[in-house]
């Protein structure tokens, strides 16, 4: 049997990717209606590309949905798919709300989307629903929208 848990966005994650969105589109044209064709153009030109590149990057590194099936935890981004089966699973926690810092990431542009200092992982389109897996192959800290369902169905399921 397959469950699926949505991915809610806090209102902070939701007004910096619009803002970036159309913050960065709209400086590179002010700019170039300003300045014209030339040396500027260019410049101003490449710089669209690599936002509108950076933002597309994050968009399909978004996590979609958390899947429950009966061999284990599956979060699915449009880029990847992590597995991690029930017996991979040491510990599984609700992770309060808390100022989530990255050492490279989103940072809140599609959600907080990167690793952090000590390796973890970050899928998060929420830091109020937080649920943080431990793993032989590290720690992943992502959100969703019932995370207290998704945290029981879990933990049932290791028996732990």
């Amino acid at each position: 049997m397959v469950k699926k848990y949505k991915v809610d966005f806090d209102p902070y994650v939701i007004l910096v990717t619009l803002t970036v969105a159309l913050l960065v589109p709209f400086l590179v044209f002010t700019n170039l209606l300003q300045e014209g064709r030339g040396t500027q153009f260019y410049v101003l030109m490449t710089c669209l590309i690599f936002s509108v590149a950076v933002l597309v990057y994050f968009f399909i590194r978004m996590p979609l949905f958390v899947q429950i099936t009966d061999s284990g935890v599956r979060i699915v981004s449009f880029y990847k798919k992590y597995f991690f089966s029930y017996g991979a699973i040491h510990q599984i926690a609700k992770v309060r709300y808390t100022s989530t810092t990255l050492t490279s990431g989103s940072y809140g542009v599609f959600g907080y989307i990167g690793s952090a200092m000590d390796q973890t992982r970050f899928l998060v389109t929420n830091r109020k629903k937080m649920l943080s897996i431990k793993t032989d192959d590290g720690t992943f800290v992502f959100s969703v929208a019932n995370n207290t369902d998704l945290y029981n169905d879990i933990t049932e399921r290791i028996g732990k």
